[in-house]
């Protein structure tokens, strides 16, 4: 297997572990995950810092987050679009909450570490933002606000209403979400 791709294979079976773990995943847990020695991950890896912080930015990636939210069905009511958008972005928001402490856990100078995640989150609001503007252009007859104004109001109270440290209680299901944030920046 090519370097890059037997890379991508332990990122991709690290991050879950990760979630499910955080940072008290030992290496021979990550071995196990991915069929491979223990070995095979310090060959790839300088040392199970470099896996976690790795991991962690290949889970930022927002590709697929954009481009399960450009194949959102167009003929789908504006409504059932908004609530297939905030799925999309609730699940990757968790992803990254849940991945919060093993990064904390990274040993990298606290300094470069923030930046390097920084520019990443940075990156990936911008592509996400993208994605969702072109989706509130898709209905900008029936919007009170600018497409990037509805964009703004949107990724702000699917955050706010979501976020692991609301009481259960407290977190709107998907479709109550949109259904409130509809009545703000919908023409009536």
């Amino acid at each position: 297997m090519a370097a890059d791709d037997r890379r991508r294979a332990i990122l991709e079976v690290v991050v879950p572990l990760l979630i499910e773990k955080g940072s008290a995943v030992t290496t021979a847990e990550m071995a196990a995950a991915g069929g491979i020695a223990e070995g095979t991950i310090f060959r790839v890896f300088p040392d199970k810092s470099a896996v976690i912080l790795e991991a962690v930015k290949a889970a930022m990636d927002p590709t697929p987050v954009a481009d399960a939210i450009s194949a959102i069905s167009r003929s789908a009511p504006m409504r059932a679009q908004l609530a297939e958008a905030a799925r999309v972005l609730r699940d990757y928001f968790n992803r990254l909450m849940a991945l919060g402490e093993p990064l904390r856990s990274v040993s990298a100078p606290s300094g470069a570490r923030q930046r390097d995640v920084g520019r990443l989150i940075k990156t990936s609001s911008a592509v996400i933002s993208t994605a969702l503007t072109a989706l509130f252009e898709r209905h900008r007859a029936a919007l009170r606000v600018p497409p990037s104004a509805a964009v703004a109001a949107f990724r702000g109270f699917m955050f706010a209403t979501s976020h692991p440290l609301l009481p259960p209680g407290e977190r709107l299901a998907v479709e109550d979400a949109v259904s409130i944030l509809l009545d703000g920046i919908a023409k009536p």
